[in-house]
């Protein structure tokens, strides 16, 4: 989906307009991307869709704290970003399907939340800057890569990154939807 914004005289103007609203048909859902996937694969080799949620918080466990950002994506975003699963696994079709709550974190989440200790299989509760809870079911790990990913303000302490939970594209646009923002994502092909 591509913005076009309007070009404005002043400031005032800027400030008066507002974003148009999505259709429920102008919406891309899941299906319609799987649709797109299909009907153009041999033009297109793939096409992952990616949702910030606006979601920043921090996960603590008995063994610390990391600092996160909940996006959502496709299957294949990994690979299309160029980034290795290390243990477990990615997020699925299935998964986007079902609209499960399974998350793939870094390797810098688990060093800093799990101390190093194995998260697969865990529960995990990321709490957002306005004290919302999203509970999730760690299915994968990724190697950080701050040049892909990245680190945030020069000299960030590696501790205080926040480094992204990844979620399946359809989990990310219920919480966006509940939180009343539906309309930005990007799409990689």
């Amino acid at each position: 989906v591509e913005y076009i914004y309007p070009d404005f005289e002043t400031e005032a103007e800027w400030e008066a307009w507002e974003e148009p609203e999505i259709t429920e048909n102008e919406k891309l859902t899941y299906e319609r991307l799987v649709q797109f996937q299909e009907e153009f694969s041999q033009k297109v080799s793939r096409v992952i869709a990616v949702t910030d949620t606006g979601i920043q918080g921090s996960c603590t466990t008995e063994d610390g704290t990391a600092n996160v950002s909940l996006f959502g994506v496709m299957p294949g975003y990994f690979d299309s970003m160029k980034l290795d699963i290390i243990s477990g696994r990615d997020v699925s079709g299935e998964d986007n399907r079902q609209t499960k709550p399974t998350a793939v974190v870094s390797d810098l989440f688990v060093k800093y939340a799990f101390g190093g200790k194995n998260p697969i299989g865990k529960h995990i509760s990321i709490q957002s800057e306005d004290g919302t809870i999203q509970k999730l079911y760690v299915v994968g790990v990724y190697k950080y890569d701050d040049v892909r990913m990245g680190r945030g303000e020069e000299n960030t302490p590696e501790k205080n990154i926040y480094t992204q939970v990844i979620v399946p594209y359809t989990y990310a646009s219920m919480m966006k939807e509940s939180m009343g923002n539906s309309n930005d994502m990007g799409i990689n092909y």
